[in-house]
């Protein structure tokens, strides 16, 4: 589900950083975000082993 959506919808709600970050490293799918000058400001291990990064 599309981060904003799953906000909007209150999914994520009472949720920590903590939490979802956990939550995002066990999921087999990559995930990253990019900040505002396209520089990755965060990736689960997943997206790190696809880009070849150690974990």
């Amino acid at each position: 589900m599309n981060e904003t959506l799953a906000h909007k919808s209150g999914q994520f709600e009472g949720a920590s950083e903590t939490d979802l970050r956990a939550i995002l490293d066990r999921v087999s799918d990559s995930y990253l975000t990019v900040d505002a000058d396209f520089r990755i400001s965060a990736m689960n291990a997943a997206a790190a082993h696809w880009g070849g990064q150690p974990v």
